[in-house]
């Protein structure tokens, strides 16, 4: 039988990309087994290689240790929420996982659009980089 993970890359190497990012918690959540809960977090899926998933670090405790995931963290700190720029650490990390990987020149599927986000476990409002 294939493992989940097989039939991602498989879908992957039939749409010609070299690997995914993705915001979106619910399917980091599908991906991964982590739910994203307390800030911004993303999913480099690449076609070959364990995917990356980058969190906050007071996360961490959440992420599945039954998966071979390669996990980048960034601290929020006080002055990351009252100007929202937790975003620059966030792609600061994307940026380096895509050079990691070798995919600054590859072909990525991302998402671009969604409809709607579900509240996470810890709270009710969504979460999601635009």
């Amino acid at each position: 039988m294939r493992s989940h993970a097989e039939n991602i890359k498989e879908t992957l190497q039939k749409a010609e990309l070299d690997g995914m990012v993705c915001s979106i918690p619910e399917n980091i959540l599908f991906l991964t087994g982590y739910w994203p809960s307390t800030g911004d977090s993303v999913l480099v899926y690449p076609v070959d290689g364990n995917p990356s998933l980058i969190i906050p670090s007071v996360d961490r405790p959440f992420v599945p240790t039954d998966r071979q995931l390669n996990v980048r963290e960034y601290d929020i700190d006080t002055d990351d929420i009252l100007f929202a720029s937790t975003r620059s650490k966030l792609l600061t990390l994307i940026k380096g996982v895509l050079a990691d990987r070798g995919l600054t020149k590859g072909r990525l599927g991302v998402e671009a659009s969604f409809e709607t986000v579900a509240g996470s476990f810890r709270g009710s409002e969504a979460n999601v980089p635009g």
